[in-house]
């Protein structure tokens, strides 16, 4: 129901609403969205925690929490770039158990629950089996208070000529597509860094149960709260991805 409320807004001119700056930003489509998430949600579970992007926490105190972004790439969606998503988690006690991502432009609904696998609709999904980093696509995003030269050194140590470096590094404005993207064997590798939970939550858990291996930005292991982490298809390619973040001190 969600989605159809983006489907209908997608193309139209919209009038943007600025938060914590001009880089981040909301619409009609996002609160609309977010409303009738909300709407249904706590009517079937009333108890429960919502941590929401638009109006944030709903002050109530719950082993279990709704973790949601009604609209994950707004500034795709104002532009009028197709890759966007409605994001929705459940998590218990912090830990992420149920996530569900709807893609409504090609009417794909990518979802996961903990330990029963990762699925896009009623195909189960997995990682690829790329090792070879001049083989491999990195997909990046950070928030929005980031070290743009740390972040360039990384694509740089990363991206070198002559074949020797990855194939793409891509920027693609949603993070929850782009853990779908990893879920499906598309992309081999992402990497985050201080991105919001709202993000990556349900995205994190679909990749994860498709097989992928999560740490935090030094290699160590990762939890579902962590907001800065390498997610991938858990070769050898993850190893490369630590050693370049590690050389360009991009965990500092």
């Amino acid at each position: 129901m969600a989605g159809e409320i983006l489907r209908r807004y997608f193309g139209e001119s919209l009038e943007l609403e600025e938060k914590s700056m001009a880089a981040d930003f909301r619409t009609k489509a996002d609160t609309e969205s977010e409303e009738k998430i909300l709407e249904i949600l706590t009517k079937e579970y009333p108890d429960y925690e919502f941590l929401s992007e638009e109006t944030g926490h709903n002050g109530k105190k719950s082993e279990f929490q709704f973790v949601i972004d009604p609209l994950d790439g707004t500034n795709n969606f104002f532009l009028g770039i197709p890759n966007f998503a409605v994001s929705i988690a459940l998590q218990k006690n912090g830990t992420t158990i149920f996530g569900v991502i709807y893609q409504p432009i090609t009417d794909e609904t990518y979802w996961a629950e903990l330990g029963h696998g990762a699925w896009l609709g009623e195909k189960k999904l997995s990682v690829n089996s790329e090792d070879r980093l001049e083989c491999s696509t990195v997909v990046s995003s950070v928030g929005y208070n980031y070290d743009l030269e740390a972040r360039q050194k990384l694509r740089l140590s990363l991206s070198k000529s002559n074949g020797k470096g990855i194939k793409r590094w891509g920027e693609n404005w949603s993070v929850a597509f782009d853990c779908c993207l990893v879920a499906t064997g598309r992309v081999e590798v992402m990497v985050m860094k201080e991105t919001e939970l709202h993000d990556f939550a349900a995205g994190k858990l679909i990749a994860k149960e498709a097989g992928a291996k999560s740490t935090d930005l030094s290699g160590a292991e990762d939890d579902d709260q962590n907001t800065s982490f390498v997610l991938s298809n858990d070769t050898a390619i993850h190893e490369k991805v630590l050693e370049a973040i590690k050389a360009t001190k991009y965990n500092a």
